[in-house]
């Protein structure tokens, strides 16, 4: 661990922040993501929420920057 990297991941910390706060407020319509299109270790932890009956949705909110961000959301 290095100040570099600690800079790096604190930079991308407000990028997640920002669009989220951004989506949130400004309310804007945001695309689910498909459950088929991701990796397959993806689909196997969203299988085993389900058999507790929970559920997780994952959406794109990422902005201009370009930078990708996935908001997850635990129900």
């Amino acid at each position: 661990s290095s100040i570099e990297e600690a800079i790096f991941y604190g930079i991308l910390e407000i990028i997640e922040r920002d669009n989220f706060l951004l989506t949130w407020y400004l309310k804007e319509e945001v695309k689910q993501l498909s459950w088929e299109s991701l990796p397959s270790r993806l689909r196997i932890i969203n299988e085993r929420l389900k058999e507790d009956n929970c559920e997780l949705k994952l959406f794109n909110i990422t902005k201009e920057v370009g930078i990708p961000v996935i908001w997850a959301l635990y129900i």
